[in-house]
């Protein structure tokens, strides 16, 4: 299971947040990457899958139901977490870079 808190947080260097914009950042990056997972997961499931899976009501009962209908579920979990991570480790290196920058010339 994916670890989506204040270590991933601290890992991306951005652990130095105010409390409520680390609060953001987590929610922001969880629904990234389940929004990811989720339009692959759209391409191999078919159509009544889809809707058995839309009538479940526990976040839980989803989770297990996936790991069984999709076997790779939580691999492809994993990739899109880490292609996020990536995307936002790089978008912190050049905010800490132009910070860099504008200190040197003040």
């Amino acid at each position: 299971m994916i670890q989506i808190d204040e270590k991933l947080l601290k890992e991306l260097g951005i652990d130095a947040l105010p409390v409520n914009k680390r609060e953001q950042a987590l929610s922001n990056i969880l629904e990234a990457v389940q929004n990811r997972v989720g339009l692959r997961i759209a391409d191999q499931l078919d159509n009544n899958q889809l809707k058995e899976f839309d009538g479940m009501q526990s976040g839980e009962q989803k989770t297990q139901w996936l790991r069984t209908q999709v076997p790779n579920y939580d691999v492809m979990v994993r990739e899109e977490l880490d292609k996020v991570k990536t995307e936002l480790k790089t978008r912190t290196d050049r905010v800490m870079n132009l910070i860099d920058e504008a200190d040197k010339h003040a």
